[in-house]
């Protein structure tokens, strides 16, 4: 320690040396991993992780034109593939044109416009394309439908498809006796149809009454919840008009323009359904020259028909054992109208 007092502080002391080689070292070290981790970020910044979405050449985004490629063509049918009963098949998109566009975010937009058929006798329709997408069951295809002064009426579309095949239950696979269970008069009844709905499995088929309340309400609750439905049109009984089914019943002693209105009226009340379902009308069903034009018009719709009539009651020659076994009361029998 250095004693002199005139000497000014901190003079004298011994320095402390540091050692160049360590320090020297650390920094080369540091200067090392920011290079690696600059040369790292840039590999990663331009290295291609396929995440990134690749949009189209300007000249793609424009509507590709028709062309042999996209428009859909009919293949054509050998004598070889003509089926035991002397038919061609056909592709059920055979009486439209199919076009396709590619939007500026690059999804493709598929078109359909009607095109003539030629009409060189009868053809089969493939509809194996049987069913609907559950998210989308509530809502109607635009393309099985007609506006007109009586509402939306149910059509055949452009490529051939029904409504019948469109809003039906696809078949579950399942092989042996199947019972068709359909429950009828909904719409009537607020709270029994809302059981009906929340209730029962989605196997059983539920006819809506023309004359209910909130069909449309109802028919979207029944089809969220997998429902295959029927529409409800009254018929002329046999004592009518001591028993009446209701407004726009369809009658014998009226004209086939007056009951085709009614029908499409009727018709009109709500979409999404595979077929016409009768409300009694005993009499009606009975008279062939009443029910000709009406099933003709419901087929022409592309919608099938669905009707109950009742069993006869057992012969009176029948045994006594016999006459005891249960009979059902109603035999539903499930036609495709004039097919």
């Amino acid at each position: 320690m250095n004693t002199d007092l005139h000497a000014p502080l901190g003079q004298g002391r011994k320095v402390k040396r540091q050692r160049p080689g360590v320090l020297r070292t650390g920094r080369v070290v540091a200067g090392i991993c920011l290079v690696l981790i600059g040369v790292s970020s840039l590999y990663t910044a331009f290295r291609g992780d396929g995440l990134k979405r690749e949009m189209p050449p300007v000249q793609d985004q424009a509507a590709v034109p028709p062309s042999d490629t996209n428009q859909n063509q009919v293949p054509s049918q050998s004598s070889s593939a003509a089926v035991p009963n002397g038919m061609v098949p056909s592709d059920p998109r055979s009486g439209a044109n199919v076009e396709q566009m590619v939007t500026g975010d690059g999804s493709v937009v598929t078109k359909y416009s009607p095109r003539q058929r030629d009409g060189n006798g009868p053809v089969l329709v493939d509809a194996s394309q049987v069913g609907q997408d559950p998210r989308m069951a509530a809502l109607p295809n635009d393309a099985l439908l007609e506006s007109t002064p009586l509402g939306r009426l149910p059509i055949v579309g452009p490529d051939g498809r029904r409504p019948m095949d469109q809003y039906a239950r696809p078949w579950s696979g399942a092989h042996g006796t199947r019972i068709a269970i359909v429950v009828s008069g909904l719409g009537l009844s607020q709270t029994g149809t809302q059981r009906a709905i929340q209730q029962l499995p989605e196997e059983v088929t539920f006819a809506f009454a023309a004359s209910g309340n909130s069909l449309q309400r109802w028919m979207q609750e029944a089809r969220r919840a997998g429902h295959e439905i029927l529409l409800q049109v009254p018929f002329e009984p046999f004592d009518y008009p001591a028993n009446d089914p209701g407004p726009d019943t369809l009658l014998t002693s009226t004209s086939a323009a007056k009951n085709i209105e009614s029908l499409h009226r009727a018709m009109g009340e709500i979409t999404n359904y595979t077929g016409i379902m009768n409300y009694q009308g005993g009499r009606f069903l009975s008279d062939p020259n009443a029910m000709e034009p009406v099933m003709r018009d419901i087929e022409s719709a592309g919608c099938c028909f669905l009707t109950m009539e009742r069993r006869p009651s057992p012969k009176p020659r029948q045994s006594q054992r016999e006459r005891r076994r249960p009979t059902p009361l109603l035999m539903c029998s499930w036609t495709s109208s004039l097919m």
